[in-house]
């Protein structure tokens, strides 16, 4: 009986010692203890109470209740109580500052965790005084502001419209909006203020890339304070870029077995590049040997989806095997949505043939005769009036690389006198144009002969000529002075 009776005393002095340390202890908080607003960064006073509470005590911010779960933050850690009140900067917190919100509490402890502790009474709010800058809206515009391009394409000239607000009481000092494309601000536009309530609107103009989101960002420097960080970045979700596709095809060459080219004769290769998808700009064109001559270097301005360029060049194949190119976009300066079909590669071999085994055929003829009259078979012309001699030649092709052009005039009694000669080299196409200007000097019938003949580089070889018969061709021409030359009678009526 004696034992239960001293077990009931121990445990009433323990519960005395817990409640209050059993000579009446106690911790009140008197002020902010429910109901008050405090303005984000004013100073303000915590106040409390105590009762025979002598140690340091630690005030703690709470949110939306009471429990361990919605401590924010540590005000101060020790702070003498007899002090009885503490100058709080409204968010101040050790290591941080609390957002602005509602819901808020202050406990009040002593250094002792099992200790006695107090929290104010109801919540109250924390409030900020800061602006707050919103973007409200973000689209892209065509370059002439008349649709909405959900779908642009690389180098398009686009135009970003935006909307910002001010949604809060308080005014907002100069700032900057920025465009910002793949995370990185691009170009900025300064806003000198923006009251309370006030609205601004303005727009980027942007060369457009792919592959990277498209932000406007208002106050992208981080220059005003806000009371809501959150709000000043704005994306337009539907924006989409289309990459362009450009394709080598139509691939070809003048020959028609290349690994059995004909060493010593000119050979033109071909080649189409169309746009797929989406417009290119400045759409550079390269073709030539690798490792070699570049024989075709063009650049086109703009190709549309749908549009096809055309380019060739003319190469002298040597002897032994060679790689033949082209090439679109060479630096890849285009961003594209396939990049393996910009070139296209082609092994040529020059095979060396015994030039007089080969068949070589040259042929000339004349194409315009001077003027004739209407009443003669023989054409006339003008004294000491010049006139042109035009033709063309046919089979100067593989090792026949120039041929020489003479042409004489003979007349009756007299000497042939040369009136032209030329070497024509190199050799271009498989038609050779020539002309040459003649003035005639002496009157009466006379007789111009053209003729062509391999140059020394195929002499040299030993070329022969096939058919010589049709190398050259003659004109007779009548030279009489200007009043004799027919004119058509006048019709009577």
């Amino acid at each position: 009986m004696k034992n239960s009776r001293l077990i009931v005393i121990w445990m009433g002095l323990i519960i005395l010692l817990l409640s209050g340390y059993v000579s009446g202890q106690s911790l009140r908080l008197i002020t902010p203890n429910g109901g008050e607003r405090l303005a984000l960064g004013d100073s303000v006073m915590i106040t409390w109470e105590t009762v025979d509470f002598a140690e340091n005590i630690r005030l703690i911010l709470y949110k939306g209740g009471t429990d361990s779960t919605h401590r924010v933050g540590i005000i101060v850690d020790s702070y003498p109580a007899v002090s009885g009140s503490y100058p709080w900067t409204v968010g101040a917190l050790t290591g941080m500052t609390a957002s602005p919100g509602e819901g808020f509490y202050i406990k009040i402890r002593g250094a002792d965790i099992g200790g006695i502790f107090d929290f104010s009474d109801a919540p109250f709010d924390i409030f900020s005084t800061a602006p707050n800058i919103r973007c409200e809206s973000m689209h892209a515009i065509g370059w002439d502001h008349t649709f909405i391009p959900r779908t642009f394409t690389a180098g398009d000239t686009v135009t970003i419209k935006y909307h910002l607000v001010n949604n809060s009481p308080y005014p907002a000092g100069a700032f900057n909006v920025g465009l910002r494309v793949g995370g990185a601000i691009i170009d900025r536009q300064a806003v000198t203020s923006l009251v309370n309530g006030a609205e601004h609107a303005g727009e980027f103009s942007w060369i457009a890339t792919c592959g990277a989101p498209v932000d406007v960002m208002a106050d992208c420097d981080n220059a005003i304070s806000e009371s809501n960080e959150s709000d000043n970045l704005m994306t337009d979700p539907g924006l989409t870029c289309s990459e362009p596709n450009l394709v080598l095809w139509n691939t070809t060459f003048s020959g028609t077995d290349p690994t059995s080219a004909k060493a010593g004769l000119r050979y033109r290769f071909y080649a189409q590049v169309r746009a797929d998808t989406a417009t290119a700009r400045d759409v550079v064109i390269k073709g030539g040997v690798v490792g070699g001559a570049v024989l075709l270097n063009t650049t086109v301005p703009v190709m549309s989806p749908g549009d096809n360029e055309l380019v060739d060049f003319i190469w002298e194949v040597p002897e032994g095997t060679h790689r033949v190119f082209f090439q679109v976009d060479p630096r890849n300066t285009i961003a594209e949505s396939n990049e393996s079909d910009n070139r296209w590669v082609l092994d040529v071999t020059g095979v060396v043939s015994t030039p007089a085994d080969e068949h070589y055929d040259l042929s000339l003829r004349l194409l315009n005769r001077p003027r004739l009259s209407s009443s003669r078979i023989i054409p006339t012309v003008e004294i000491n009036k010049p006139v042109t001699i035009k033709g063309e030649i046919r089979g100067a092709t593989g090792a026949i690389r120039s041929v020489v052009i003479t042409a004489h005039l003979t007349r009756k009694g007299d000497p042939p006198v040369r009136i032209h000669q030329k070497t024509i080299f190199p050799i271009s196409s498989l038609v050779v144009p020539f002309s040459f200007p003649w003035t005639p000097t002496k009157l009466g019938e006379q007789k111009i002969t053209v003729r062509v003949k391999p140059g020394a580089h195929a002499v040299a070889v030993g070329v022969v000529d096939a058919n010589p018969s049709n190398n050259y061709a003659s004109q007779v021409v009548k030279v009489i002075r200007k009043s004799t030359i027919f004119k058509p009678l006048p019709i009577k009526r």
